[in-house]
């Protein structure tokens, strides 16, 4: 009981506010699957900037594309590794031995040694990211896009009610 109430408090009725501020479900939807795609990019710390530039580009909601930007950091956690390793064997790179915490490690110790070290694997994860962003943020949208139409027409109607 206590996580739906959490739920109805921080995510859904924020949701519906900015609803009720003219975001129509569908530019909502567009919003949130960017920001989830986004925070998914195998280039750590960048996601952010990303999706800023994103919403300003498509005129997107700043709000909903960051709420799902952040949201999306267990999943750009579990796809890191994932995302690298597609683009090592569609690139015919030799694998790089890759533990995330070193390699934020390295990153911050020593920018350059970690470039010419793990560049080129880092890349290639985000090349085989920018390949599978597009079709994933329409397959997240769509069904984005149907849940908040039909769960803000039902609260619309009992908020109507006396």
């Amino acid at each position: 009981m206590f996580m739906g109430k959490l739920i109805q408090k921080r995510l859904l009725k924020p949701l519906k506010q900015l609803l009720s501020e003219g975001l129509t479900p569908k530019k909502m939807s567009e919003a949130l699957a960017a920001g989830f795609v986004l925070g998914m990019t195998p280039m750590l710390g960048i996601s952010t900037v990303l999706a800023v530039g994103i919403a300003v580009v498509f005129k997107l909601n700043q709000v909903a594309i960051q709420v799902a930007n952040w949201a999306a950091y267990p999943a750009q956690i579990i796809m890191f590794i994932p995302f690298i390793r597609i683009g090592e064997w569609v690139f015919g790179l030799e694998p790089a031995a890759i533990n995330p915490t070193d390699i934020a490690t390295m990153f911050s110790n020593d920018f350059q040694a970690s470039v010419q070290h793990y560049g080129q694997s880092l890349l290639a994860g985000w090349f085989s990211w920018l390949i599978a962003a597009v079709p994933l943020a329409m397959v997240i949208s769509w069904p984005v896009e149907k849940m908040l139409t039909k769960y803000f027409a039902q609260s619309e109607v009992r908020d109507e009610e006396p």
